[in-house]
């Protein structure tokens, strides 16, 4: 009887673990963050894609294989124009948008390349993809 008369009051109807309805979340940081994580992971593609796609472009655009080389390698020497200009367009946009004007990169650079009907515009995606991943790696 002691418990008894020690046990809270109740409602009627209520039990003594209902709780409170959970708070809401908010979803804006996982939506910034995952966007972050989806620009690393971007970048590495972006990098790593050519090793598989080499031997094809080779034989579809009849190009050298000094010039899958370059190709392959220059996205390291682009990288530095998307990195010099990450902080001067994050100081003008916002970190946030920067990190969306990364992954628009992202997408450009690997739609020209994959239309491209030359070298010329396998540099030029190239590049564009090479400047996504200098914004990527300075912003994210």
């Amino acid at each position: 009887m002691a418990q008894d008369a020690e046990a809270p009051l109740l409602a009627a109807g209520s039990k003594p673990d209902d709780a409170a309805p959970p708070p809401k979340r908010n979803k804006y940081p996982f939506f910034c963050a995952v966007l972050a994580s989806m620009t690393s992971v971007l970048m590495g593609y972006n990098v790593a894609v050519m090793s598989g796609a080499q031997i094809f472009m080779a034989e579809d655009l009849g190009v050298s294989d000094a010039q899958i080389e370059v190709l392959s390698g220059v996205i390291n020497i682009y990288s530095l124009v998307g990195a010099l200009l990450a902080g001067w367009t994050s100081d003008l946009i916002g970190r946030r948008l920067t990190i969306v004007l990364a992954n628009v990169f992202f997408l450009a650079g690997p739609l020209a390349m994959a239309v491209a009907g030359g070298y010329a515009m396998l540099m030029a995606g190239r590049f564009v993809a090479g400047v996504g991943v200098g914004y990527a790696l300075v912003i994210a």
